[in-house]
């Protein structure tokens, strides 16, 4: 059997060992998982997923987690026998000359002449002044390294450009249990008169406040009463803050149904114009006094129509 304070250092030995192939597999885990994040995010960008899309790539995020923690707890709990490490470090340090792995199967065997205990009672001088990260693999930990910080830029990237919409994405792969919003670049912020009486025969302006990047379109979709839908483009956004786009309409002469779209953002609820005619008094009664010096009677006459 193996001395103890031999066997101490070899499980020592053992456990570090296990704690860099830990970190190493870990580094590995934590680049797939941002891919994989990164690229439900996208998804979720463009398809801008329902609840249970949503939840759908959550439970792959999970099961994923869960596959790495399952791993790296069985990396960290495996145990070697002595005669594994000491062969694992003579194969490292050929300095040890294999006098480690011998001490460590003359140990172990039953029967033992004098020859092997004269050789047991030495010590393995160099085992103490070993430097052990050498059993590190250095290329294996910078390609882990790079591919990890790699993975971290791969996932901040789409916010330089996205901004918010990007962490929204993020945030409804990460909680599909949240009320949020599809992730969108461009802002419908207000739509205006919204529903709403409109005189017939009178000017009408229909307007939006959007916010978004430079080229995405501003539409109006219009639902005129007895007519086709139709589809009006109100212009293309600068990316320069809020921005305000119109749509007049000379004169009403019906009720109008429309609704605003601006980029990729989530279309307006579909809003409508009624139209009322003009104020218009039915009946006009005059009544006329005549000066008492014209001697003419009290009459009452027809405002409209003049008798």
């Amino acid at each position: 059997m193996v001395n103890e304070s031999l066997q101490h250092e070899l499980t020592e030995i053992s456990r570090r060992v296990n704690l860099w192939q830990a970190e190493l597999q870990g580094l590995v885990w934590f680049a797939v998982a941002a891919g994989v994040l990164c690229g439900l995010g996208c998804s979720d960008f463009l398809l801008r997923f329902g609840r249970a899309g949503r939840v759908a790539c959550w439970g792959s995020l999970v099961a994923l987690v869960v596959a790495a923690l399952v791993h790296l707890a069985i990396t960290l709990r495996r145990k070697r026998t002595d005669a594994a490490v000491a062969a694992m470090l003579e194969q490292a340090f050929p300095v040890l000359d294999n006098h480690l792995i011998n001490t460590v199967q003359f140990s172990s065997g039953d029967v033992r002449g004098p020859m092997v205990s004269a050789y047991l009672r030495q010590d393995v001088p160099q085992l103490r002044s070993l430097n052990l990260r050498a059993l590190r693999d250095r290329r294996s930990y910078l390609r882990a390294y790079l591919a990890a910080a790699g993975t971290v830029l791969l996932l901040a990237m789409p916010g330089c450009w996205l901004g918010s919409a990007w962490s929204t994405a993020l945030l409804r792969v990460l909680n599909p249990f949240d009320n949020r919003m599809p992730p969108t670049v461009a802002t419908l912020i207000e739509v205006r008169p919204g529903n709403q009486q409109a005189v017939q025969g009178e000017p009408l302006d229909i307007a939006c406040r959007v916010r978004g990047h430079k080229g995405q379109k501003v539409e109006i979709d219009l639902w005129p009463s007895g007519d086709q839908h139709t589809v009006a483009m109100l212009g293309t956004m600068v990316g320069r803050g809020e921005e305000t786009f119109t749509y007049p309409i000379a004169k009403v002469t019906g009720n109008l149904g429309y609704q605003m779209r601006a980029g990729d953002a989530m279309p307006s609820e579909r809003f409508t114009i009624v139209a009322v005619p003009p104020l218009a008094f039915e009946k006009l009664r005059l009544k006329i006094e005549p000066q008492p010096y014209t001697k003419l009677p009290e009459a009452e006459v027809d405002g409209l129509g003049g008798k």
